[in-house]
């Protein structure tokens, strides 16, 4: 029997987590087109680790959010061989404070959205959290890595064209756009 890939055995540990009812999608302010579009969301019980969690039975609930490697396999785009970067775990009450499952070195929400922006000469919409993110139609961006000490400093923005560079995002130009809302 062949081992697993990395990215297989991250697969298969992602297909047997229990997608999120409508209802529960509701409560988060998005519907079942925006968790498809994002490649699909989980609801499970979680302990933490210092920046890390565990799937755990007897751990507090939490939303287990995939990235994706490029745009998230959904009904609305085919993707051949989806690359699952990492998992987040996040609670609806405090979606500024997430936890990664395997400690990917460079995950992002919306990470194509970085090259569609540098290629294309458009704006980048940067969220705050992976729950702004998801409300904002999974358009643009969350620096996972770096966003909880950038929202905090620079708010909800919007990076240019000239700024996409994003191997790193802090000290970048940044222009105030509004909220993004329900």
């Amino acid at each position: 029997m062949t081992a697993l890939t990395p990215n297989q055995a991250r697969l298969a540990l992602w297909l047997t987590l229990p997608t999120i009812t409508d209802a529960g999608l509701a409560r988060l302010g998005i519907d079942r087109i925006i968790a498809n579009r994002a490649g699909g969301l989980a609801w499970s019980h979680i302990t933490t680790f210092g920046r890390g969690f565990d799937l755990s039975p007897s751990g507090f609930p939490a939303v287990i959010q995939p990235v994706w490697r490029g745009a998230a396999p959904s009904l609305e785009v085919d993707v051949d061989d989806p690359v699952l970067d990492e998992l987040i775990a996040w609670r609806p009450a405090e979606p500024d404070r997430w936890w990664y499952r395997w400690g990917a070195s460079w995950p992002a929400l919306g990470d194509h959205y970085v090259d569609d922006a540098h290629i294309n000469g458009k704006p980048l919409e940067c969220h705050m959290t992976p729950l702004d993110w998801l409300r904002g139609g999974c358009r643009g961006t969350v620096r996972l890595g770096i966003a909880e000490g950038f929202a905090r400093d620079h708010g909800h923005v919007q990076l240019g064209p000239d700024v996409v560079d994003a191997s790193v995002h802090v000290g970048a130009r940044a222009h105030p756009v509004e909220q993004v809302t329900p």
